[in-house]
């Protein structure tokens, strides 16, 4: 495009271009999570709910008893006080509301919240090949001056004045060890760029994001296990779309967990 003003001359260039797998939607329109279904349907499936949720405008809370006494069109909550935020979840009449038209909330609750934030500076970035291709990934190097690191992501994942999340785990998110801070909660990083927009300076992030359990449940139906705890706390990171690197020693590829989350002006 002519500067971004027309298209009378359109350029083309080789390129990379990074989405998530959606074969599942035109099997009956819909995805599923069970233990048959490829690991990239659920996480990107997580994902996708996760970017329902900011269109949604939250109710503000302090305690539980806001959450309970809030208006009845209020299912999303935001605490006034700290990083954290609250689903309540709702019910229909089994007996007279076949149809699902009258939605009425229950007392179950659940939270995410926000632990611990590491800020970091970053040094002067280079380029590094992978199996995407030469010069494919971008690293940089950061530093708080006791600890310092380096974070690698794909080029097309990256923009000025944007963020990236990224969940940096060799295993999904559903079996995290080293990325693991618990058993609900996953440690996730923010690469954010500068640019002429922003005019600000890099930086990169390191927070701890922790999903509770189900309160007031009254069903084994209601309870969200642990394994799914995890996925949803890294979901604002995931795409489906893990790397593959060269064939290992016995000759197997090995699946390798990384996944990017490009937010523009974020």
């Amino acid at each position: 495009m002519d500067n971004g003003h027309n298209s009378q001359a359109i350029t083309t260039s080789r390129g990379i271009v990074s989405v998530p797998l959606v074969d599942c939607y035109y099997n009956n329109g819909t995805c599923t999570t069970n233990s048959t279904e490829p690991p990239e349907i659920a996480q990107n499936e997580a994902h996708s709910y996760g970017e329902i949720t900011p269109g949604q405008r939250p109710c503000l809370y302090t305690t539980d008893d806001d959450i309970f006494s809030a208006r009845q069109n209020c299912q999303y909550f935001s605490n006034r006080d700290q990083q954290e935020f609250a689903y309540r979840f709702m019910e229909y009449n089994p007996n007279y509301d076949n149809a699902h038209a009258y939605p009425y909330l229950t007392k179950r609750l659940i939270k995410a919240s926000a632990g611990a934030c590491y800020q970091y500076t970053t040094g002067t970035s280079w380029d590094i090949a992978s199996h995407d291709g030469p010069r494919s990934v971008r690293v940089w190097p950061y530093t708080n001056g006791t600890y310092n690191g380096t974070i690698s992501i794909p080029i097309p994942d990256t923009a000025n004045d944007s963020t990236t999340y990224a969940y940096l785990g060799d295993l999904t998110p559903q079996d995290a060890i080293e990325q693991a801070c618990g058993p609900r909660c996953i440690y996730l990083y923010a690469v954010r760029f500068g640019g002429p927009v922003t005019n600000r300076s890099e930086a990169v992030f390191q927070c701890s994001i922790t999903i509770s359990n189900v309160t007031n449940d009254m069903d084994p139906a209601h309870v969200v296990p642990d394994n799914t705890a995890r996925m949803a706390a890294a979901s604002i990171a995931l795409t489906g779309r893990y790397t593959e690197p060269n064939p290992n020693g016995n000759g197997t590829a090995e699946q390798r967990w990384q996944q990017y989350r490009l937010y523009p002006y974020g």
